[in-house]
């Protein structure tokens, strides 16, 4: 449960900063889309943890059989349309 206190503090404090006018890296805006998808969730912290990787249209990425899932469930977080 404390957990849960913390991650909804991270995103009340991103929630205002953005209000401020401080502009958001690409990863404390992802931890503001996955909280809004799932309030208070540990796997919001995830964000900061994993390899995030923007891809701009015509670029592609090499990954293992393995990775795929893991990308295939991270493709709808990204800001355009990966194919895989």
């Amino acid at each position: 449960m404390q957990v849960a206190k913390q991650v909804a503090a991270l995103a009340a404090r991103l929630k205002r900063e953005k209000a401020d006018g401080r502009a958001l890296t690409l990863k404390e805006a992802l931890v503001l889309r996955l909280d809004a998808q799932y309030p208070a969730d540990v796997g919001v912290l995830s964000a900061y943890f994993l390899n995030l990787v923007v891809l701009e249209p015509n670029q592609a990425c090499l990954q293992s059989a393995l990775t795929y899932n893991v990308l295939s469930a991270w493709q709808q977080y990204s800001p355009v349309q990966t194919v895989l």
